[in-house]
Protein backbone atom coordinates (compact mmCIF):
# COMPACT_ATOMS: atom_id res chain seq x y z
CA UNK A 1 0.00 0.00 0.00
CA UNK A 2 2.82 2.37 0.95
CA UNK A 3 4.56 1.61 -2.37
CA UNK A 4 1.36 2.37 -4.31
CA UNK A 5 0.92 5.71 -2.50
CA UNK A 6 4.57 6.58 -3.09
CA UNK A 7 4.32 5.69 -6.79
CA UNK A 8 1.15 7.78 -7.13
CA UNK A 9 2.89 10.74 -5.49
CA UNK A 10 5.86 10.43 -7.84
CA UNK A 11 3.62 10.28 -10.92
CA UNK A 12 1.61 13.28 -9.72
CA UNK A 13 4.81 15.24 -9.17
CA UNK A 14 5.99 14.32 -12.68
CA UNK A 15 2.69 15.46 -14.22
CA UNK A 16 2.75 18.74 -12.26
CA UNK A 17 6.34 19.32 -13.28
CA UNK A 18 5.56 18.69 -16.94
CA UNK A 19 2.82 21.34 -16.87
CA UNK A 20 5.12 23.96 -15.37
CA UNK A 21 6.18 25.79 -18.50
CA UNK A 22 9.74 27.04 -18.85
CA UNK A 23 10.22 30.82 -19.29
CA UNK A 24 10.88 30.28 -23.02
CA UNK A 25 7.72 28.23 -23.44
CA UNK A 26 5.74 30.79 -21.47
CA UNK A 27 6.84 33.50 -23.91
CA UNK A 28 5.76 31.34 -26.86
CA UNK A 29 2.39 30.62 -25.25
CA UNK A 30 1.83 34.30 -24.47
CA UNK A 31 2.46 35.25 -28.10
CA UNK A 32 -0.10 32.71 -29.34
CA UNK A 33 -2.72 33.39 -26.68
CA UNK A 34 -2.72 37.07 -27.65
CA UNK A 35 -2.78 36.39 -31.41
CA UNK A 36 -5.14 38.52 -33.51
CA UNK A 37 -5.78 35.81 -36.07
CA UNK A 38 -4.82 32.29 -37.08
CA UNK A 39 -1.80 32.07 -39.37
CA UNK A 40 -1.09 29.33 -41.88
CA UNK A 41 2.28 28.35 -43.30
CA UNK A 42 1.67 30.54 -46.38
CA UNK A 43 3.81 33.64 -45.87
CA UNK A 44 2.74 37.09 -47.12
CA UNK A 45 4.87 38.60 -49.86
CA UNK A 46 5.73 41.50 -47.57
CA UNK A 47 6.20 40.82 -43.90
CA UNK A 48 4.33 43.65 -42.20
CA UNK A 49 2.16 43.51 -39.09
CA UNK A 50 -0.30 46.44 -39.10
CA UNK A 51 -0.85 46.00 -35.34
CA UNK A 52 2.75 46.17 -34.17
CA UNK A 53 4.32 47.91 -37.15
CA UNK A 54 6.95 45.15 -37.35
CA UNK A 55 8.55 44.97 -40.77
CA UNK A 56 10.38 42.43 -42.93
CA UNK A 57 12.07 39.68 -40.95
CA UNK A 58 9.75 39.84 -37.95
CA UNK A 59 8.64 36.51 -36.54
CA UNK A 60 5.12 35.51 -37.42
CA UNK A 61 2.65 33.73 -35.16
CA UNK A 62 3.16 30.69 -37.35
CA UNK A 63 6.85 30.72 -36.47
CA UNK A 64 5.87 30.66 -32.80
CA UNK A 65 3.54 27.76 -33.52
CA UNK A 66 6.51 25.84 -34.93
CA UNK A 67 8.46 26.62 -31.78
CA UNK A 68 5.53 25.47 -29.65
CA UNK A 69 5.35 22.22 -31.61
CA UNK A 70 9.06 21.65 -31.11
CA UNK A 71 9.42 22.56 -27.45
CA UNK A 72 6.14 21.60 -25.75
CA UNK A 73 5.50 18.03 -24.66
CA UNK A 74 2.43 16.20 -25.96
CA UNK A 75 0.80 16.52 -22.56
CA UNK A 76 1.43 20.26 -22.53
CA UNK A 77 -0.08 20.65 -26.01
CA UNK A 78 -3.10 18.63 -24.91
CA UNK A 79 -3.61 20.86 -21.87
CA UNK A 80 -3.27 23.96 -24.04
CA UNK A 81 -6.01 22.61 -26.31
CA UNK A 82 -8.39 22.98 -23.36
CA UNK A 83 -7.67 26.70 -22.89
CA UNK A 84 -10.34 29.31 -23.63
CA UNK A 85 -8.29 31.59 -25.90
CA UNK A 86 -9.48 31.69 -29.50
CA UNK A 87 -6.33 30.64 -31.35
CA UNK A 88 -3.93 29.05 -28.87
CA UNK A 89 -5.99 25.81 -28.55
CA UNK A 90 -6.07 25.45 -32.34
CA UNK A 91 -2.30 25.85 -32.57
CA UNK A 92 -1.96 23.23 -29.81
CA UNK A 93 -4.11 20.79 -31.82
CA UNK A 94 -1.99 21.51 -34.91
CA UNK A 95 1.13 20.76 -32.87
CA UNK A 96 -0.21 17.32 -31.94
CA UNK A 97 -1.21 16.67 -35.55
CA UNK A 98 2.21 17.81 -36.72
CA UNK A 99 3.85 15.03 -34.72
CA UNK A 100 1.13 12.41 -35.39
CA UNK A 101 0.46 12.16 -31.67
CA UNK A 102 -2.21 9.80 -30.25
CA UNK A 103 -3.56 12.67 -28.12
CA UNK A 104 -4.94 14.28 -31.30
CA UNK A 105 -8.30 12.59 -30.71
CA UNK A 106 -8.75 14.00 -27.22
CA UNK A 107 -7.43 17.44 -28.15
CA UNK A 108 -9.80 17.64 -31.09
CA UNK A 109 -12.75 16.81 -28.85
CA UNK A 110 -11.71 19.70 -26.60
CA UNK A 111 -12.38 22.00 -29.56
CA UNK A 112 -15.45 20.16 -30.83
CA UNK A 113 -18.01 22.72 -29.71
CA UNK A 114 -15.95 25.85 -30.27
CA UNK A 115 -17.29 28.57 -32.55
CA UNK A 116 -16.25 27.50 -36.05
CA UNK A 117 -15.42 31.00 -37.30
CA UNK A 118 -12.01 32.63 -37.13
CA UNK A 119 -10.01 35.37 -38.77
CA UNK A 120 -7.06 33.85 -40.60
CA UNK A 121 -4.05 34.89 -42.64
CA UNK A 122 -3.23 32.93 -45.79
CA UNK A 123 -0.47 34.50 -47.81
CA UNK A 124 -1.21 38.21 -48.28
CA UNK A 125 -4.88 37.90 -47.34
CA UNK A 126 -6.34 38.29 -43.84
CA UNK A 127 -9.96 37.19 -43.96
CA UNK A 128 -12.74 36.90 -41.39
CA UNK A 129 -15.51 34.31 -41.27
CA UNK A 130 -13.32 31.34 -42.15
CA UNK A 131 -13.72 28.00 -40.39
CA UNK A 132 -10.78 26.81 -38.32
CA UNK A 133 -11.54 23.16 -39.08
CA UNK A 134 -11.54 23.81 -42.82
CA UNK A 135 -8.12 25.45 -42.53
CA UNK A 136 -6.91 22.53 -40.42
CA UNK A 137 -8.03 19.96 -42.97
CA UNK A 138 -6.62 21.97 -45.88
CA UNK A 139 -3.18 22.36 -44.37
CA UNK A 140 -2.70 18.93 -42.88
CA UNK A 141 -4.17 17.10 -45.84
CA UNK A 142 -0.92 18.03 -47.60
CA UNK A 143 1.54 16.99 -44.89
CA UNK A 144 -0.19 14.17 -42.98
CA UNK A 145 -3.50 13.05 -44.51
CA UNK A 146 -3.76 10.18 -42.03
CA UNK A 147 -4.33 12.76 -39.30
CA UNK A 148 -7.08 14.39 -41.35
CA UNK A 149 -8.71 10.98 -41.77
CA UNK A 150 -8.59 10.57 -38.00
CA UNK A 151 -10.39 13.88 -37.40
CA UNK A 152 -12.91 13.12 -40.16
CA UNK A 153 -13.58 9.78 -38.47
CA UNK A 154 -14.30 11.52 -35.15
CA UNK A 155 -16.73 13.94 -36.82
CA UNK A 156 -18.54 11.19 -38.73
CA UNK A 157 -18.77 8.60 -35.97
CA UNK A 158 -19.11 10.56 -32.75
CA UNK A 159 -22.53 10.39 -31.12
CA UNK A 160 -22.35 14.10 -30.28
CA UNK A 161 -23.40 15.86 -33.49
CA UNK A 162 -21.75 19.09 -34.68
CA UNK A 163 -23.44 20.60 -37.75
CA UNK A 164 -20.56 22.87 -38.80
CA UNK A 165 -17.88 20.18 -38.50
CA UNK A 166 -19.99 17.72 -40.50
CA UNK A 167 -20.67 20.32 -43.20
CA UNK A 168 -16.94 21.10 -43.47
CA UNK A 169 -15.93 17.44 -43.49
CA UNK A 170 -18.38 16.57 -46.26
CA UNK A 171 -17.68 19.66 -48.37
CA UNK A 172 -15.01 17.61 -50.19
CA UNK A 173 -14.37 13.93 -50.89
CA UNK A 174 -13.55 11.90 -47.79
CA UNK A 175 -11.82 8.54 -47.50
CA UNK A 176 -13.95 5.91 -49.32
CA UNK A 177 -13.94 3.76 -46.19
CA UNK A 178 -16.28 6.31 -44.58
CA UNK A 179 -18.97 5.87 -47.26
CA UNK A 180 -21.11 3.42 -45.21
CA UNK A 181 -21.21 5.88 -42.31
CA UNK A 182 -22.05 8.81 -44.58
CA UNK A 183 -24.81 6.67 -46.08
CA UNK A 184 -26.14 6.03 -42.56
CA UNK A 185 -26.03 9.74 -41.71
CA UNK A 186 -27.88 10.58 -44.93
CA UNK A 187 -30.55 7.91 -45.09
CA UNK A 188 -31.11 7.01 -41.43
CA UNK A 189 -30.15 10.13 -39.46
CA UNK A 190 -31.29 12.47 -42.28
CA UNK A 191 -28.34 14.88 -42.00
CA UNK A 192 -28.46 17.50 -44.73
CA UNK A 193 -24.79 17.60 -45.73
CA UNK A 194 -24.59 13.82 -45.75
CA UNK A 195 -27.52 13.84 -48.20
CA UNK A 196 -25.71 16.45 -50.29
CA UNK A 197 -22.58 14.30 -50.25
CA UNK A 198 -24.43 11.18 -51.40
CA UNK A 199 -26.05 13.21 -54.17
CA UNK A 200 -22.71 14.65 -55.30
CA UNK A 201 -20.72 11.41 -55.30
CA UNK A 202 -23.18 8.47 -55.29
CA UNK A 203 -26.24 9.74 -57.18
CA UNK A 204 -26.28 6.86 -59.67
CA UNK A 205 -25.96 4.20 -56.94
CA UNK A 206 -28.69 5.49 -54.60
CA UNK A 207 -31.16 7.61 -56.63
CA UNK A 208 -34.35 6.67 -54.75
CA UNK A 209 -32.73 6.81 -51.30
CA UNK A 210 -31.34 10.29 -52.00
CA UNK A 211 -34.68 11.52 -53.33
CA UNK A 212 -36.56 10.23 -50.29
CA UNK A 213 -34.02 11.57 -47.80
CA UNK A 214 -33.92 15.04 -49.41
CA UNK A 215 -37.71 15.27 -49.54
CA UNK A 216 -38.00 14.17 -45.91
CA UNK A 217 -35.46 16.76 -44.80
CA UNK A 218 -37.12 19.54 -46.80
CA UNK A 219 -40.55 18.84 -45.29
CA UNK A 220 -39.33 19.08 -41.71
CA UNK A 221 -36.51 21.65 -41.93
CA UNK A 222 -36.64 24.97 -40.08
CA UNK A 223 -35.98 27.10 -43.13
CA UNK A 224 -34.70 30.16 -41.23
CA UNK A 225 -31.69 28.09 -40.09
CA UNK A 226 -30.58 27.18 -43.60
CA UNK A 227 -28.06 29.29 -45.50
CA UNK A 228 -28.80 30.63 -48.98
CA UNK A 229 -26.42 28.07 -50.49
CA UNK A 230 -28.18 25.23 -48.67
CA UNK A 231 -31.63 26.43 -49.73
CA UNK A 232 -30.51 26.77 -53.34
CA UNK A 233 -29.06 23.26 -53.39
CA UNK A 234 -32.05 21.68 -51.66
CA UNK A 235 -34.50 23.19 -54.12
CA UNK A 236 -32.33 22.39 -57.13
CA UNK A 237 -32.08 18.72 -56.15
CA UNK A 238 -35.79 18.37 -55.37
CA UNK A 239 -37.06 20.12 -58.48
CA UNK A 240 -34.67 18.21 -60.73
CA UNK A 241 -36.79 15.09 -60.16
CA UNK A 242 -39.76 16.76 -61.91
CA UNK A 243 -42.02 14.93 -59.49
CA UNK A 244 -45.53 16.46 -59.20
CA UNK A 245 -45.87 15.51 -55.53
CA UNK A 246 -42.55 17.10 -54.63
CA UNK A 247 -43.26 20.22 -56.69
CA UNK A 248 -46.66 20.65 -55.01
CA UNK A 249 -45.13 20.41 -51.53
CA UNK A 250 -42.36 22.85 -52.46
CA UNK A 251 -44.83 25.46 -53.75
CA UNK A 252 -47.14 24.98 -50.74
CA UNK A 253 -44.27 25.52 -48.30
CA UNK A 254 -43.05 28.59 -50.16
CA UNK A 255 -46.55 30.07 -49.90
CA UNK A 256 -47.08 29.29 -46.23
CA UNK A 257 -43.69 29.83 -44.56
CA UNK A 258 -42.89 33.57 -44.33
CA UNK A 259 -39.18 33.20 -43.63
CA UNK A 260 -38.64 31.93 -47.17
CA UNK A 261 -39.15 35.55 -48.18
CA UNK A 262 -35.82 36.40 -46.54
CA UNK A 263 -34.19 34.41 -49.35
CA UNK A 264 -36.57 35.39 -52.15
CA UNK A 265 -33.86 36.07 -54.76
CA UNK A 266 -32.25 32.69 -54.11
CA UNK A 267 -35.60 30.91 -54.40
CA UNK A 268 -36.50 32.85 -57.55
CA UNK A 269 -33.27 31.82 -59.27
CA UNK A 270 -33.97 28.13 -58.77
CA UNK A 271 -37.68 28.26 -59.58
CA UNK A 272 -36.97 30.02 -62.88
CA UNK A 273 -34.66 27.17 -63.87
CA UNK A 274 -37.63 24.81 -63.70
CA UNK A 275 -40.30 27.22 -65.01
CA UNK A 276 -42.31 27.10 -61.77
CA UNK A 277 -44.48 30.13 -60.96
CA UNK A 278 -47.26 31.07 -58.54
CA UNK A 279 -45.39 30.29 -55.35
CA UNK A 280 -45.76 33.77 -53.80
Amino acid sequence: MFIAILLSSVLHAQNSSELQYSPELQRIIYRLQTASWLETEDEPLMMFDPTTGAGVGAKRDYDYFLLLSDKASSRQLYELSKRLEKYLPIYALWGLMYRNDPLVDSAFLNLFDRSPYVTAQQGCIVESGLQWFELTRYYFNRCCPSMVDKLDSIVLYTHHFNYNLLATTLSARVNPRFEPQVRYLAFTSNRLHAIFYMHDFYASQYPEEIKKAMFTFFKRTETRKRSKAELWKMLKILLSYNDPEINTVVVRRLKNIPDWLENKSTVDDVMKMYNITGYY
